[in-house]
């Protein structure tokens, strides 16, 4: 099993790599709901279990059934919780598999509905990273420059602030 992490704001922090790939599935997930929460527990375990079976099936490296199971879970449970790192991941599996118009509004989606997600920072860094595939240097940069200045001091902000030195000697 991953590691994890138990933060004192309620944050569970787990970090997975998947086999095979280059990629690496940090979790954030908010452990204590917001005082007003209304949901019945046995919809709260099943909103979890779903959301735990998506992650599991996006560490085995399934792709295509986890952006549908992402999906399927973003449909059950728009208000959840887990909402925001469950788009975050939907667009992480349409990244890695290159489909970067589903993955770049799905990253965009996440920062506009979410704003203060610990996703946040990783998406417009994917944001950035996807603007450069697509050679739109410009826009690459105004996401990555997103990052390095709204969330200094962070892993995101070093990657960001990598991938603008290596625009900068590609002299884009």
């Amino acid at each position: 099993p991953p590691p994890q992490f138990q933060a004192e704001d309620g944050i569970r922090d787990t970090r997975t790599c998947l086999v095979g790939s280059e990629m690496c599935i940090r979790d954030r997930v908010r452990t204590t709901q917001p005082p007003m929460q209304s949901t019945p527990p046995a919809m709260q375990a099943s909103e979890r279990a779903d959301y735990d079976q998506a992650l599991a099936i996006l560490r085995e490296g399934r792709y295509d059934e986890a952006a549908q199971a992402f999906d399927r879970f973003l449909g059950s449970y728009p208000g959840s919780s887990y909402a925001d790192n469950a788009s975050y991941w939907l667009g992480e599996t349409y990244y890695v598999t290159r489909d970067f118009d589903r993955a770049l509004a799905t990253f965009k989606g996440l920062t506009e509905s979410y704003p203060n997600s610990p996703k946040a920072p990783d998406s417009y860094l994917k944001t950035g990273y996807i603007y450069y595939e697509k050679q739109d240097w410009a826009a690459a940069r105004a996401a990555l420059d997103t990052v390095v200045s709204g969330y200094p001091g962070t892993t995101a902000a070093r990657l960001a602030s990598d991938r603008l030195q290596r625009m900068k000697k590609e002299g884009r």
